[in-house]
């Protein structure tokens, strides 16, 4: 037995450890909640130090707070994980209701020997589950914990009810891990009994109908039965009038992402319909209940009209594609109305919308019944007007978007999504018009991309020929100016390397058709020659030697290309003439080539190689100047063209007489309702569903906390005067004893 100073001593330790403890849980849970990641400032062996000491309870409190502030350090939450999968593992089996008395009752013996920091109860683990699934992002070492709560649900070690079974088969599906086994595992039984079961469907709440939905996505095809959908279904139809917005959305999402089986398609496409009409219902639009996914919608909506290849009735309808269309773009609507640093992701991000205008136009144009050419359209094709409205809330959208700094980080649009949508606006006749400021935004993202290195030079050159005939002619000429720019420094540096290499690398190849694209800088026809040829091969042979150990380490694929002319066919015409000695040059390693090869072989090899390559080099430098000065000449035209206008506008206001006062008060209301900018007059245009979409002139008045005061002009009434004025009036009153008076009051004797 020690003695009682080591009993003392060790008791005194225990309680310093135990403070020490608290004070780690409360710096935790406490920590400021600015930008910085949830536990800053805490170390990670004073936690992990702390931790065997924290209670089940603390352990839960701060697996929910790190769940709520969603960014939080990473070493943290990975020992917060090991420590409560090592709990959970260590926790005993709960005794069975089919057991013995006897074994129950030693059951429940060990499980209290065992003590209460070894226990934890089911609503406990699905707040750490679902808490841990909100993290981002999500480390490896997380998979400790997922792992020990999949290893309790196989040995049943907690009775769940629905909700706790529909959170932690959420934070399956968040995380994507144990999908095969844990997931079916925790959601079968809920499915199984909503299919059997009246009673158990009409009792089932919208949360719990959402988070359900939002699990089944990721069920094993196998898993996800017709009854199952139907039920889920019925469910969702019937509670669809009773959930708020964040809910509804949430239930679009999560039906737009399941996949059906092929019995179950008819209540599936019924109740993505459901949902997304009743989100048209709400003025307002918010954030969804849940974090929406990080691929995007996309991948979504290519799946759902990727299923219609199968031809299993019923069809999707174009009424059904206009309900989906619009209950997206009502989201979307809310997530650009309440930006919060926590929407992360791609989901209907301009990138995302591009991919899903991309996707319903093509529906729109593969259904159209109206399929007739349009005079005033500048390609002919006539699209519904709600797909119209929603090509242009995206568009609008984009305008809408801050560019980041050169130096801050931030990612841009791509110029794949510029593209279509530029594409989208060229060959549809969009009702209403784009707004100017969305060309303006789309010059600005180009001239970013341009200052940022990777840019391809084909895309670029693409985008700039869409973009450029849309623009207002005084911005034509800059953004022109602003890709010659680029090109010309792109010349001047390759010609510094023309003598050091005596070779000629040709463009990309061209286009399938060999046809130049009319508009400014357009297609990879525009492409520079990377290297120029310093002279004749054949008249040097000595400069074809020294050229020959140059193209060892270039690669000889070049000098094919060249041979070729350029064109895919030409290389692969190269490649089959297996018994051409230059081809073997250039098929092979420079450290082999040089060792299998003789420098004679070399020297013929590029001698009958180097008049091909100049003749080729030279016509692709002679296109490259010829695309160049005829994009020069579009500039100066333009630019003639605008002076010629402006000229002829003086002119008119010149010739035009003077007009009476209430004609200018007409024309000055006429100013005022064009100020208003294009917002009001797509509103007016559009229908009530576009309408609905963007904000009211209420919303976007902004009242000055130094406005002055309204005034009305209204009758002067006495009386609230005199009340009003009734205390200064009596503290202004002289007041005396006895008045003065001429007469004595009494006589005088």
């Amino acid at each position: 037995m020690p003695p009682p100073r080591s009993l003392e001593a060790a008791r005194l330790a225990g309680i310093e450890a135990a403070r020490q403890a608290s004070a780690v849980y409360r710096a935790v849970v406490q920590s400021p909640q600015g930008s910085a990641p949830a536990g800053w400032g805490v170390e990670t062996p004073v936690f992990r130090q702390a931790l065997p000491r924290l209670n089940v309870g603390e352990l839960v409190n701060c697996s929910r707070y790190f769940g709520q502030r969603g960014q939080v350090v990473g070493e943290l939450a990975a020992e917060l994980a090991g420590e409560v999968g090592r709990r959970l593992r260590s926790q005993p089996d709960p005794p069975s209701p089919s057991e013995p008395g006897a074994a129950s009752a030693a059951k429940a013996v060990a499980i209290e020997a065992a003590g209460a920091a070894r226990s934890m109860h089911s609503h406990e683990v699905t707040a750490v589950a679902y808490s841990f699934s909100k993290l981002s992002p999500q480390l490896p070492e997380y998979a400790l914990l997922y792992d020990a709560v999949a290893e309790g649900l196989a040995r049943n070690a907690w009775q769940l009810n629905r909700l706790q079974s529909a959170l932690i088969g959420t934070a399956f599906a968040d995380v994507e891990l144990r999908l095969a086994d844990a997931l079916p595992r925790v959601l079968r039984p809920v499915l199984s009994e909503l299919a059997a079961s009246q009673e158990a469907r009409e009792t089932v709440t919208v949360d719990e109908l959402r988070l359900l939905v939002h699990a089944s996505v990721q069920l094993p095809r196998q898993s996800l039965l017709a009854s199952d959908v139907e039920a889920l279904a019925d469910c969702t139809e019937r509670l669809l009038p009773k959930a708020n917005f964040a809910a509804q959305a949430h239930l679009a999402v999560a039906w737009l992402r399941l996949e059906p089986p092929a019995a179950a398609k008819k209540a599936h496409l019924e109740a993505l319909q459901a949902s997304c009409q009743h989100l048209m219902k709400h003025k307002k639009s918010h954030f969804p209940a849940h974090p929406l996914p990080r691929e995007g919608l996309a991948p979504a909506m290519a799946a759902l009209l990727a299923r219609e290849a199968e031809q299993n009735a019923p069809p999707l309808t174009p009424p059904a594609m206009r309900d989906i269309a619009k209950g997206l773009a009502q989201i979307s609507w809310g997530l650009q109305r309440y930006q919060s640093s926590s929407s992360q992701g791609r989901s209907l991000s301009i990138d995302d919308w591009s991919e899903i205008l991309r996707l319903v136009l093509s529906f729109c144009e593969a259904h159209s019944a109206r399929a007739t050419t349009s005079s005033s359209a500048p390609s002919g094709r006539v699209l519904p007007s709600w797909a119209a409205e929603l090509l242009y809330h995206v568009l609008w959208r984009a305008q809408q978007q801050a560019l980041p700094a050169d130096d801050a980080p931030g990612n841009l649009v791509e110029l794949e999504s510029l593209l279509t949508l530029l594409r989208f606006v060229r060959q549809h006749e969009s009702k209403p018009q784009p707004d100017a400021a969305f060309f303006s935004w789309a010059a600005k993202l180009v001239a970013a991309h341009q200052r940022r290195a990777g840019t391809p030079a084909d895309l670029f050159a693409e985008v700039v020929s869409e973009l450029v005939p849309m623009l207002p002619p005084a911005e034509r000429g800059n953004v022109a100016r602003l890709l010659l720019a680029g090109r010309a420094s792109t010349v001047g540096v390759q010609a510094n390397l023309a003598p050091l290499t005596r070779h000629c690398v040709l463009p990309h190849a061209e286009q399938a058709s060999g046809s130049v694209s009319p508009r400014l800088l357009a297609g990879s026809a525009s492409q520079l020659a990377e290297v120029k040829l310093a002279g004749p091969a054949s008249q040097r042979p000595e400069a074809a030697l020294e050229g020959s150990a140059v193209s060892h380490r270039v690669g000889a694929a070049p000098l094919i290309q060249a041979a070729s002319g350029g064109r895919l066919w030409g290389m692969l015409a190269a490649h089959a003439n297996s018994d051409s000695t230059s081809l073997q040059v250039g098929q092979q390693r420079p450290a082999a080539s040089m060792n299998l090869c003789s420098k004679k072989e070399e020297a013929v090899a590029v001698a009958e190689l180097a008049p091909t390559a100049a003749a080729a080099a030279a016509e692709a430098q002679a296109e490259t100047q010829r695309l160049l000065q005829q994009a020069l000449r579009r500039v100066e035209a333009l630019e003639v063209r605008l002076k010629e206008q402006e000229v002829a506008q003086k002119k008119a206001r010149a010739s035009t007489p003077k007009k009476s006062p209430s004609n200018r008060r007409d024309e000055a209301r006429a100013e005022m309702h064009e100020e208003v900018g294009p917002m009001q007059s797509t509103l007016e245009q559009g229908g009530a569903w576009l309408a609905n979409l963007f904000p009211s002139p209420a919303e976007r008045i902004q009242p000055s906390p130094a406005a002055a005061t309204l005034h009305l002009h209204r009758g002067f009434n006495f009386e609230e005067y005199r009340r009003a004025q009734s205390g200064r009036l009596q503290a202004e009153r002289l007041r005396v004893l006895v008045p003065p008076d001429h007469f004595p009051m009494w006589p005088r004797k």
